[in-house]
């Protein structure tokens, strides 16, 4: 069995489609060098059937999901919605992934398996730090347990995509400097003329919405002027 290097070996490759990704690794068992768990540097084997079964649906957040990742507080449950699917034979189950990854440091902050049937979940307030980037995998897994008169065998087949999440610093700090400033104001006068969050010109993910209510009007301009006043992010 040919050893493929530590962790996960097909974000290594540029795989563009299934028949890339399946010529590339054909039928067989490999070596895989895995770390970072409870168990630490652990040495696992993969098999890859003849026969695939990926999930029938590619993950994809919802797009309020999207726009909500934008502006994340980190001092409250974020809410994530996504797309339903179902694994297709000869798979026995399907398991949903959330895996959470930090952008500057790429260390895993938060990781979770759940129900394939479910279509939200919900990463629990104070799970991130404000003011941070983050990347938001989400998994579509296929399984099957294979029992070869030896030992049984978990194989799995999955779909991942991920979208860049953002905590704010603090609530008006539009630009994430940290500060709730002159530039900030400037940001938030512009949404406010806009008003409405689905207006084409309204900044990606209305950062100005502070209540989060579809609009930037005068109960945002409240909670500005109160962060304004404040200056330098608690």
């Amino acid at each position: 069995m040919p050893s493929i290097g530590p962790g996960s070996f097909l974000y290594q490759q540029p795989f563009f489609d299934d028949p890339s990704l399946l010529a590339s690794f054909p039928a067989g068992d490999y070596v895989c060098n895995a770390s970072g768990g409870t168990l630490g540097p652990v040495q696992v084997t993969v098999t890859r059937q003849a026969q695939p079964y990926w999930p029938d649906s590619v993950p994809a957040y919802t797009p309020a999901t999207i726009i909500a990742m934008q502006n994340a507080n980190a001092a409250f449950d974020l809410a994530l919605d996504f797309n339903a699917w179902a694994a297709p034979a000869p798979a026995d189950f399907g398991i949903n992934f959330v895996i959470i990854y930090d952008a500057l440091t790429g260390s895993v902050v938060y990781s979770v398996g759940f129900n394939a049937a479910d279509m939200a979940h919900a990463v629990p307030a104070g799970t991130l730090t404000r003011g941070r980037s983050y990347n938001a995998f989400l998994y579509f897994s296929g399984r099957s347990q294979i029992f070869d008169g030896t030992l049984n065998r978990l194989v799995a087949y999955d779909y991942a995509t991920y979208a860049t999440l953002f905590t704010v610093a603090c609530v008006g700090d539009l630009n994430r400097d940290t500060f709730v400033d002159d530039a900030d104001f400037s940001s938030f006068a512009l949404a406010y003329d806009t008003l409405l969050c689905d207006e084409p010109t309204m900044p990606f993910g209305c950062p100005a919405d502070l209540n989060r209510d579809g609009t930037v009007d005068d109960a945002d301009f409240s909670i500005f002027a109160a962060a304004y006043n404040d200056l330098i992010c608690p």
